[in-house]
């Protein structure tokens, strides 16, 4: 298949010596396709989304899939730069997950005995009020 032509609203293809026609319609995120053989309906997606887009600040992260063994705080809990957090036993050893700064616990979404993938959250240490 190759591209002959490219236009906002057409694309003309040649598919094994023969070429087609499309029309081509944007509404949003959402792109409809009318050629020979009928129509389509495509959404477009990020091509390479920013997996920490949607995160919140403060959050830790699975560095590599694996369990949660054991959960050392509590949500609310007050801790220091450095304090162990919960401990993730992937590749049959244990790692620990530090606070990387003083500051609050605000979110343990993963149970102890949760399997996560790598990127999951882990943790979520908000910074404390320096009121």
């Amino acid at each position: 298949m190759t591209v002959v032509e490219a236009a906002p609203d057409r694309v003309v293809l040649d598919v094994d010596g023969t070429r087609r026609a499309f029309r081509v319609h944007r509404v949003g995120s959402e792109v409809f396709v009318d050629g020979p053989a009928g129509a389509a309906s495509l959404a477009e997606l990020p091509r390479f989304p920013l997996p920490t887009a949607e995160l919140a600040a403060g959050s830790l992260l699975a560095p590599l899939p694996g369990a949660v063994t054991r959960v050392h705080v509590e949500v609310g809990q007050r801790v220091t730069a450095g304090d162990l957090l919960l401990t993730l036993e992937a590749m049959k050893l244990e790692h620990p997950v530090l606070a990387p700064t003083d500051g609050v616990v605000a979110e343990l979404p993963v149970p102890a005995g949760g399997q996560v993938d790598t990127g999951a959250v882990l943790a979520v240490v908000t910074e404390e009020d320096p009121r």
